[in-house]
């Protein structure tokens, strides 16, 4: 299961070592609201928050609103023009491992 906004915006504020009340400062909002998206009971009403909070972190939205694993697009970049460079039968069988870690992944979630 993909982490939420809150979840993502805790996790990113713990690895810069911010707290709460920095990262209010710096989006224009009390430590308390902070707190209140963590905890997923509230959540920004301008974009312009997401923008400044992904600048902050060097993530992109999709990957801070947790619609994405992938923290940057340049990290997306490079996988794409690796994939470009393989032959057919290669980037098929590359689909077929992939798919196939995704469903190995999920069924280690399930058991545990």
């Amino acid at each position: 299961m993909k982490m939420t906004f809150g979840e993502r915006l805790k996790l990113l504020r713990g690895e810069i070592k911010y707290t709460q009340k920095q990262v209010g400062e710096i989006i224009g909002v009390t430590q308390e609201m902070v707190g209140k998206y963590e905890r997923g009971t509230n959540y920004p009403g301008d974009i312009k928050i997401y923008i400044i909070l992904a600048q902050l972190f060097g993530v992109t939205i999709d990957y801070l609103l947790g619609q994405s694993d992938v923290r940057v697009r340049s990290e997306f970049k490079d996988m794409c023009s690796l994939y470009e460079q393989l032959p057919n039968d290669q980037r098929l069988a590359l689909q077929r491992y992939i798919r196939f870690l995704i469903e190995d992944n999920k069924r280690n979630k399930t058991s545990k």
